[in-house]
């Protein structure tokens, strides 16, 4: 199949969040298996190869390879825009990627399937659908939803800004009676003409999916597991290549030093972590970043300065395991987001007002792979989760996550209380208490020659949760076997190209 994945970020390129990574993950697997994969996305300033000019509008492509898959980058003067999310900018930049995809299907041919990731990828999909339509070829149009945002937009924005044509039929609908029957919701008018609609775990697609457009979707809708290609030994050979240590050499071991490169990152690297800062509007963010003075069980957590990603409760949740374990560390690796710059703000000064507590602002991939191998336990504290590809790398690293029980981490990570071959602990969500019980159950295990040697393993043993008696590598190695077992990209991919085979044919 020729497919064009429509979306506003993709990891290799320029990413955000979650979102790239599936995109990136969807398309070097397709490709993979034989199929003609496309990344259509803005250039958000990035280059690639200069490919051709679209002949309107000012409109260039720029072309990069992603394995055997090829991205697209549309470029003019509102696509090079550096911030990827913002409000206004981002509702300019979908509607310039429409008038761009539009030109393109018409120079080319639209493909066989147009796989369009959340709403600001929708106009762009319809208009490469319209073009199809237009030339009575048969093209499949898959809408997934990774984040439902409910988003609203106007008439004049959709047939005047978008230029797509109201009297458009699509799947025997006119386009503007579709805007009309979906009250404006940019999602609702996509599931409405779209053959499949995907999201990305069975909870989300029951609990927020089907009460918003699920009167529209009906049996087009059905989801499918994101997937990692995150394994210890990838995670080893990055940190190989990134960093000259004695310790480098053992990760070939039968025991990886975990403690050795924990206690490298934590009083070494994260002096070096350089984090990167694309949009300008952050140029104010710390560069550097203290080390801390001494190694100590460590809690990671990553994932954009977002609210939502609930990193507030997480710190609270640190200073009562402080109280119990002294030389306990927590790092925070984050994105900053467009919107979310006073909750950034505050999660700095917090974490400048611990001693135990250290943010990295920015993308620091010199030290992303290191945090993971060194990492005692992992937190998603999140107020709310589609998914949580951020559980499943930590899992892929073999380090257990206590995460809220909420959305996709329901069926991700594996409660100990409840299941013997647990992976860590689901929580209630907005409960640093609880998050500090499950975390400390963690680490009692994980750490447990630290917390022996510093004389506090009975206290942390009298907080924790209870669970199955655990040796550290079984629990690590429980963790692994969860991913190898479900969250693979070549299984997200096998599942998603009978998606793709079910939208052509128009049925199942």
């Amino acid at each position: 199949m020729r497919v064009w994945i429509i979306s506003f970020e993709c990891g290799g390129v320029v990413k955000v969040g979650g979102l790239g990574e599936a995109v990136r993950g969807y398309a070097a697997s397709l490709a993979e298996r034989g199929h003609d994969v496309q990344v259509l996305m803005p250039s958000h300033g990035a280059r690639g190869e200069p490919e051709l000019s679209l002949g309107v509008e000012g409109f260039r492509v720029y072309r990069c390879k992603l394995g055997q898959a090829t991205v697209r980058l549309f470029s003019n003067p509102v696509l090079d825009e550096a911030a990827v999310y913002l409000d206004g900018l981002t509702e300019a930049k979908a509607a310039e990627l429409a008038k761009a995809v539009a030109r393109l299907a018409e120079l080319e041919g639209p493909p066989d399937v147009v796989h369009s990731n959340d709403w600001h990828a929708v106009p762009a999909g319809i208009a490469a659908l319209s073009t199809a339509e237009h030339r009575n070829r048969r093209t499949a149009f898959v809408f997934h939803v990774h984040l439902y945002t409910h988003r609203w937009v106007s008439w004049d924005y959709v047939f005047s800004e978008c230029r797509l044509d109201p009297d458009a039929t699509l799947r025997g609908l006119r386009l503007g009676e579709a805007y009309l029957r979906a009250g404006g919701i940019l999602e609702a008018v996509a599931a409405i003409v779209a053959d499949k609609v995907v999201t990305v775990s069975r909870s989300y697609a029951e609990e927020t999916l089907a009460p918003a457009i699920g009167w529209i979707a009906g049996g087009k809708l059905t989801y499918v597991y994101n997937g990692t290609d995150w394994s210890l030994e990838r995670l080893c050979k990055e940190v190989e290549d990134m960093h000259v240590s004695v310790v480098w050499h053992e990760c070939g071991a039968t025991a990886l030093p975990r403690q050795a490169l924990r206690r490298y990152l934590l009083t070494q690297a994260l002096a070096r972590a350089e984090p990167e800062v694309r949009d300008p509007a952050f140029s104010w963010l710390p560069r550097k970043v203290e080390v801390f003075p001494s190694d100590g069980p460590l809690v990671l957590a990553t994932g954009r300065a977002s609210w939502q990603k609930g990193f507030d409760t997480l710190i609270f949740a640190a200073d009562i395991l402080r109280r119990l374990i002294p030389n306990f560390r927590l790092l925070l690796l984050l994105i900053p987001v467009r919107g979310e710059e006073g909750h950034l703000s505050w999660l700095l000064d917090e974490a400048a007002r611990r001693d135990y507590v250290r943010v990295v602002a920015g993308h620091a991939r010199n030290i992303y792979a290191l945090a993971h191998l060194g990492a005692d336990a992992f937190a998603v504290p999140s107020r709310w989760e589609p998914f949580g590809l951020t559980a499943i790398e930590a899992m892929a690293s073999g380090v257990p996550v206590a995460a809220s029980r909420v959305g996709g981490l329901k069926e991700t990570v594996v409660d100990l209380r409840e299941n013997p071959r647990g992976t860590g602990y689901l929580v209630e969500p907005g409960n640093p208490e609880e998050l500090a019980r499950a975390l400390a159950s963690l680490l009692s295990i994980t750490a447990r020659g630290d917390l022996a040697e510093a004389g506090v393993l009975e206290s942390v043993k009298g907080f924790s949760l209870p669970h199955p008696p655990l040796t550290e590598g079984e629990l690590r190695k429980r963790c692994i076997e969860r991913v190898d077992a479900e969250f693979r990209w070549s299984k997200s991919a096998e599942k998603m190209e009978q998606v793709y085979s079910c939208a052509l044919k128009g049925s199942c």
